[in-house]
Parts: C-alpha cells; structure tokens; sequence
C-alpha cells in the first residue's frame, strides 16, 4: 500500500488577551506621545483659560478647570505642581541649570540619566519646540511598562531656567492633549 501525501492546515495561532491588550496600552502611548508633540508645534496662543502663577511671579502655566495646585510637602522638592483632580496627570516644575549642547547631546545625556531613574525607559521624542517664554527641550519617554508617559521641558521664564516634569498616568489622550497644551503656555 503507498501512501498518499496529505497536506494539513497549519496551526493558526491566536493572539492571547495579552497580546491584545498590551498593543492596546502601546497605541495609547503613542497616540499621547503624539498629541504632546503636535500641540508644541502650533506655538504660543493667547490664554483663554485661568493660569497658575508661581510665587513671585517666577512664571505662569495655563489651569484649565479641574486642576488644582498643590502645596507643602506634597511638592516633593518642586517650586509649584499642578495636577488633575481625578490623578491622571501632574505638571511639577523646579529650577534647573542652562543647557549646553546640541539637541541631540542634550537628548543623549538626558536619555543615560533616565535610564538609570527608570528601569523601564523608553524614549519617545526628543526636539525643540516654541512655548510661550521662549524656546525649549522637550524630552517625552515611556517610564515603565505600565503606561507611564513623562514629558521633561527645559524652558526659559522670567530670566531664569526651569523643569516642567509632565506626568501622566494611564495616558488617555485627552489628558496627553490638555497636559501638551499646558506645558506650551509655560512661560512669564
């Protein structure tokens, strides 16, 4: 008796739950990575919206309803903090030194710093961008596996330089774009 070649289907695999939801939770990283970067390259727009000025008058970011400052120790170290009332995002902003080098040096020794601070950093975009106070670095990176999205802005305010950390947890993209159009108003 001869046998007869029998062609079997292949296996066809199925991606899991896990799979599904974890490209899932990668889109919205994206989609906020990029609803941060779109809203910086529009520049600075007139303020229609209640600002925040810090002590002193060391700088002014927009507020929009629904966010409130922060104080005492909940400030960790930051100058000012702003943040959402339902936690989903925190703007801090602290004193920082000039900047030296190119954009690119700069995202370089800003990227070696974080890896250390976050043992899952992930870079997402690294430019220059116009805020209302003038130019500046603009550095967003995932910070963990779970969805954390931080952008670090290195800008110019009333003749000094500051950090605005941009926190944002889960990264719904409504957040990403109210927190985007924040960070563009910083400035004097």
């Amino acid at each position: 008796m001869s046998a007869i070649p029998a062609v079997l289907p292949a296996r066809v695999r199925r991606p899991g739950l896990a799979s599904i939801g974890l490209l899932a939770t990668l889109g919205v990283l994206a989609l906020a990575a990029f609803g941060i970067s779109q809203l910086f390259h529009s520049g600075p727009q007139p303020l229609s919206v209640p600002v925040y000025t810090a002590p002193g008058k060391a700088f002014r970011i927009a507020m929009p309803h629904g966010w409130h400052p922060l104080s005492g120790a909940r400030l960790r170290g930051a100058t000012a903090a702003l943040t959402r009332g339902d936690g989903l995002a925190t703007i801090a902003v602290r004193p920082a030194p000039a900047l030296r080098g190119t954009t690119a040096e700069i995202s370089r020794a800003l990227a070696a710093r974080l890896k250390q601070r976050f043992p899952g950093f992930k870079p997402l975009n690294a430019r220059v961008a116009r805020l209302r106070g003038g130019k500046a670095m603009v550095y967003t990176f995932l910070r963990n596996p779970a969805g954390t999205v931080q952008t670090v802005v290195i800008a110019p305010a009333a003749g000094r330089v500051w950090e605005v950390d941009a926190i944002l947890s889960g990264a719904a993209p409504q957040v990403a774009r109210q927190t985007g159009a924040m960070l563009a108003t910083f400035g004097s």
